[in-house]
């Protein structure tokens, strides 16, 4: 019994004395490209341009986009944010004009989710989909009785 008790605590140091130096190697990020890294606090002059969305320009002159996630504030370059806003809104995503109101659906893997917003509080994402169900109904031809 001592003997099993002494084999499983010399296995024990050996994982934890390999699991230490894994985590300590000096190569083991090197030449990881972030995409977005996770900041601390949100520097100063940082302009909010929405809800949890910042915008700032360092000395350098590049500018920066701060998102607040659950993980922290994310940063990375404009260049890389603007091209993930200017993608095409979601095709399993609708929308439905309910008088001065549009009415919103997206299909997810938990079912259907509904909102609805003013037509003047629409984001760009909102106002996205809501243009290309304009352009889809004006274009398919109304059928007359």
């Amino acid at each position: 019994m001592m003997l099993r008790i002494v084999l499983f605590s010399f296995i024990a140091m050996a994982a934890f004395a390999q699991s230490k130096s894994q985590t300590t190697s000096p190569r083991a990020n090197s030449g990881a490209k972030e995409k977005g890294t996770v900041e601390k606090t949100l520097p100063a002059g940082a302009e909010e341009t929405s809800p949890g969305i910042w915008r700032y320009t360092d000395a350098a002159g590049k500018t920066w986009i701060y998102r607040r996630t659950p993980f922290g504030l994310v940063k990375t370059s404009e260049r890389e944010s603007g091209a993930l806003d200017r993608a095409e809104p979601p095709a399993e995503m609708r929308a439905f004009e309910d008088g001065d109101r549009i009415r919103f659906e997206r299909v997810t893997p938990f079912g259907v989710v509904r909102w609805d917003r003013n037509k003047s509080e629409l984001d760009d994402l909102e106002r996205a989909v809501w243009e290309r169900e304009q352009k889809r109904r004006n274009a398919s031809p109304k059928a007359e009785p």
